[in-house]
């Protein structure tokens, strides 16, 4: 169920259409709104829990919100964002890569998460970034992907990585 109808498409075309849909919930014949979802170019980028809020219409304000700052200044993956900096080459950005590596296989390339510890406040809100995106779309986003690919072919053509 659409709440409002697409908000016209940014400088970008179809990844910046921004919707929100309500979705409802059903018991003893009262239908009520339960939670209100952000998406943009069919990606969920915000969700809103109405018993986070005071009532329905403010996690719909609150979905609204998000939806008119996405209009204006759409969401750009931080993988694509902080890309030369993961593909920079000096330690940090060696870790940063292998946390890349570690999202995209957990098992094939395990990362250490102490190794955080030496990460400079830049750095660290970087890997931050990359996890709360991450923990968001998955591979459903395909800047990470097409990192996680650009650091794979660089490790296996014996590149530095």
């Amino acid at each position: 169920l659409i709440d409002k109808p697409p908000i016209k498409p940014g400088r970008a075309g179809n990844m910046n259409i921004v919707k929100v849909a309500r979705f409802d919930a059903e018991c003893e014949g009262i239908v009520a709104p339960f939670q209100y979802s952000v998406q943009q170019g069919g990606l969920q980028i915000g969700c809103f829990q109405v018993d986070d809020y005071p009532s329905a219409e403010d996690a719909r304000a609150a979905a609204l919100a998000l939806a008119k700052q996405l209009e204006t200044n759409p969401w750009v993956s931080p993988f694509k964002t902080h890309r030369d900096v993961v593909l920079a080459d000096y330690g940090t950005a060696g870790k940063l890569r292998s946390l890349v590596m570690g999202l995209w296989n957990g098992h094939g390339y395990p990362f250490d998460l102490s190794s955080v510890s030496g990460f400079d406040k830049r750095h660290f809100a970087i890997a931050i970034e990359l996890i709360q995106s991450y923990h968001r779309l998955g591979e459903n986003d395909k800047a990470f992907m097409a990192l996680a690919e650009e650091i794979w072919q660089g490790f296996y053509k014996g590149e530095a990585v």
